[in-house]
């Protein structure tokens, strides 16, 4: 009885105890891969040197998705964008991270008050 405890009921044991594929941790999810380079797409009349510092990213760096989230809030809050977009595209062995936006119109509409043809007046609203 001894023998048959340690030779069939033991091994059953030992089987039962370990975890399930399914009820292992998962493993760590993979890191981004780093910045090679950045370029902005849509930018006229702000230099894309200003959008890159207004990002706070850096080449090299391996940004989160919290990163990127932040990075959009703060190009946005610089006020002078409608729509930024960020995406990361590899080319020839390189990522690229490409930031996409369209600039606010700088007037809205404007309607003349008075007189001369040349003068135009608008209001701090249509601006």
């Amino acid at each position: 009885m001894r023998r048959f405890f340690f030779l069939v009921v033991w091994p059953l044991l030992a089987w039962a105890a370990s975890p399930l594929n399914a009820q292992q941790v998962p493993a760590t999810p993979a890191q981004p891969a780093p910045i090679d380079s950045i370029e902005v797409v849509g930018a006229s009349r702000v230099p894309a040197s200003f959008i890159i510092s207004a990002t706070g990213l850096v080449i090299g760096q391996r940004p989160s998705p919290r990163d990127i989230q932040r990075a959009i809030a703060a190009v946005y809050r610089s006020g002078g964008f409608d729509d930024v977009k960020m995406d990361a595209r590899f080319e020839n062995g390189k990522n690229i991270l490409v930031i996409t936006v369209v600039e606010r119109p700088l007037l809205a509409s404007c309607r003349r008050r008075w007189k001369p043809p040349s003068v135009c007046r608008c209001g701090r609203a249509m601006v």
